[in-house]
């Protein structure tokens, strides 16, 4: 469903004056940019010590690319501290320039049909000292407001944060392009995960036997990962794995992974049941087909794209249909 930023700013509850309007239409447009100082992380430490952990809303969206994080709910739900902090602080990495004039005038439009608390007699007379610049909340609505902007990368994590929050081990399976790699690295760079590839195990040549090619899931060395992966994984320590490299048919680097609160396996055949149930969550990211090759052509090139379509692509979706990957997933995400 389309973002419709008129009915953002009509109901959002912390609006109940002129400020509170122009600080959600800036905030739509530049999101969190503005808020980094170097006592950035002291300053939301402090603020986080001050909030009482409450039920409620945890998100509200600012506009398609922004959204405001409840640090209450947030806390609440007993999701760390640095998570928030993280998302907030790499959001305004993310901030682009965004021509804030056409939520003024929904601003105005609001105000002049009487869809706001003020009418528009108040806010002309606001617009006329405000300087284009970052403001603060009115008195009201500072006593409530408390929470940090985050760009939509790091808002739509939530529901995978709140998993892994409550988890150990975390696997992302999926169809080719869907995303599974980037997914893994913006939850790591969020969370401090360690994240393992499955691109690292996959077939060496010796073992590419018709026999093994023609086996649901047996395009992975499963039996190597179950080795040098599984059993370091179950106790949590630092580790390393030899990877297989694709472009040289043979095995390559020296992988180390550090020891870690929560580890992430992402790739394709990360869900295999070989494997047992050695992740706490399961994870799909889906694709529909037509976005899917169109992925694979700018990623790839369309000399790959034919590899994709009559080899590599129909040995995952053999996998996926014969062990029912993504129905047994606890969450299934399209990126």
């Amino acid at each position: 469903m389309k973002f419709d930023f008129e009915t953002a700013l009509k109901n959002t509850p912390l609006c109940k004056e002129p400020c509170d309007a122009v600080k959600f239409c800036y905030q739509a447009a530049y999101g969190p940019h503005h808020l980094l100082g170097e006592d950035a992380e002291s300053h939301f430490n402090k603020e986080y010590e001050s909030v009482l952990a409450s039920d409620g809303q945890l998100t509200e969206q600012l506009s398609e690319e922004y959204f405001r994080i409840n640090i209450a709910v947030w806390k609440h739900k007993c999701l760390p501290r640095k998570w928030l902090f993280n998302m907030f602080y790499m959001s305004a990495g993310q901030s682009e320039k965004t021509d804030p004039k056409p939520f003024f005038e929904i601003m105005k439009k609001l105000a002049s049909d009487g869809e706001l608390p003020f009418d528009e007699k108040a806010l002309n007379e606001y617009l006329k000292t405000y300087d284009g610049g970052a403001v603060s909340h009115s008195e009201a609505v500072r006593k409530k407001a408390s929470y940090r902007v985050v760009h939509k990368k790091y808002a739509r994590l939530i529901p995978l944060l709140e998993a892994l929050n409550k988890s150990k081990v975390m696997a992302i399976d999926g169809r080719a392009a869907a995303g599974k790699s980037t997914l893994a690295k913006t939850l790591s760079d969020v969370t401090g995960a360690s994240v393992i590839h499955m691109d690292d195990f996959f077939l060496p040549p010796h073992l590419r036997s018709e026999e093994r090619l023609s086996e649901a899931g047996g395009n992975i060395d499963y039996d190597r990962f179950a080795k040098e992966v599984l059993p370091p994984l179950k106790d949590g320590k630092a580790f390393f794995y030899n990877r297989f490299d694709c472009a040289t048919m043979a095995m390559g680097e020296k992988i180390n992974v550090k020891e870690a609160e929560h580890y992430i396996v992402e790739g394709s055949y990360s869900h295999h049941p070989l494997f047992e149930n050695y992740a706490d969550v399961l994870v799909f990211c889906d694709v529909l087909p037509k976005e899917q090759l169109s992925r694979i052509a700018n990623r790839n090139g369309k000399e790959m794209l034919s590899a994709f379509k009559e080899k590599w692509i129909p040995m995952e979706e053999a996998y996926f249909k014969a062990f029912a990957i993504k129905e047994k997933a606890d969450i299934v995400t399209c990126l």
